[in-house]
């Protein structure tokens, strides 16, 4: 009796996670999904008492006797989803099984009825490095489960258009060197997890358009080159973080229509060359730094303060006695705001000398 007892005590829970992807469709009489390339050995169980077995990256097609909505097993080595040319009609899923998907580009893209994704995740994204578009256009979703992302490179536009995503959570992307779109237009985003960026070399439009993100974490972009685009109508930021930008070169419409910032503060951006509408449309700021610019050798500010008409006259002068303190030739610049005082038009007319074309307000 006794170890009839303590075999009880210690036998090992059943494992009853699902074996197999399992989804829900939207109201359809056909059901048609595109494969990633790689090994695939899969059979996928129809949910009107039909099953069909799959080799290779072909595309799959169901057609039903009559329209409906259907729950879909697919059991087997299966690399997963492809949207690329093809839309699977999908309403949610409820687990992911137990497959590792070697690639995710374009995986569920303009998914607009997903609605639900699994809670938890067995590793079924470790293997994935190109999450490219992988969400991009589910329109849909509100959150984003904890997956796990450490192999992935590639997250360009991976929750792209996401417009109704209210959170994200701190997914390990420490891999990630390529963030451009990553999550462009997710327009109801309030706030965004500290994730690790630090080897991330493009952040082109990574939070364009996030117009109700209310602040920014202090995230590592020591490595970021390309910044053009990045935050550029986060509408509802007032104030942004001393980010690492040494590394930066493209600062194009980056903080393009911030209306709410009031403030900036002094990052680095000696290896600037682009700052072509960078603060354009900030119509709220009135704080810009001093020395930002002394030794940049930018000479594209083209647009830079566009629009920019709560600048004070310290800021316009910090502004314009900085980059004629960089010593630079042949540029662009334009800031509005009030008339420079007489240090600021003394830099202004420096500026004019070695053939810049300067505008300012009311000089």
């Amino acid at each position: 009796m006794r170890s009839v007892i303590r075999n009880l005590l210690f036998r090992k829970p059943l494992d009853t996670t699902p074996t197999g992807l399992i989804l829900t469709t939207r109201n359809v009489s056909t059901f048609s999904f595109d494969v990633q390339a790689g090994t695939n050995n899969f059979t996928v169980n129809w949910g009107d008492g039909t099953s069909t077995s799959h080799t290779g990256s072909a595309r799959v097609t169901k057609n039903y006797a009559g329209a409906g909505v259907y729950g879909i097993t697919i059991d087997g080595v299966f690399t997963g989803f492809n949207n690329s040319s093809i839309v699977a009609p999908i309403a949610s899923i409820s687990s992911w099984g137990v497959s590792k998907f070697t690639s995710a580009l374009d995986a569920f893209v303009d998914s607009i009825s997903l609605t639900a994704l699994p809670s938890s995740s067995l590793d079924n994204f470790i293997l994935a490095t190109n999450l490219q578009s992988a969400w991009a256009g589910c329109t849909a979703l509100t959150s984003f489960p904890l997956i796990n992302t450490s192999a992935a490179t590639n997250l360009q536009s991976a929750w792209a258009f996401c417009t109704a995503l209210l959170s994200f959570p701190l997914i390990d992307t420490a891999a990630g060197t390529n963030f451009r779109s990553a999550w462009d237009n997710c327009r109801v985003l309030t706030s965004f997890p500290l994730i690790n960026t630090s080897a991330g070399t493009n952040f082109q439009s990574t939070w364009a358009s996030c117009r109700a993100l209310l602040s920014f974490p202090l995230i590592n972009t020591s490595a970021g080159t390309n910044f053009s685009f990045a935050w550029a109508d986060c509408r509802a930021l007032t104030s942004f973080p001393l980010i690492n930008t040494a590394a930066g070169t493209d600062f194009e419409a980056a903080w393009d229509n911030c209306i709410g910032l009031t403030s900036f503060p002094l990052i680095n951006v000696a290896a600037g060359t682009n700052f072509a509408f960078a603060w354009a449309s900030c119509t709220a700021l009135a704080s810009f730094p001093a020395n930002m610019f002394d030794n940049c050798l930018a000479t594209n500010f083209n647009g830079a303060w566009l629009n920019c008409s709560n600048l004070t006259q310290t800021s316009v002068d910090n502004i314009v006695i900085s980059i004629n303190t960089a010593g630079r030739s042949n540029g662009t610049l334009r800031v509005d705001g009030v008339t420079p005082s007489t240090a600021g038009r003394t830099a202004v007319d420096a500026l004019r000398a070695r053939g810049w074309t300067v505008t300012v307000t009311g000089y």
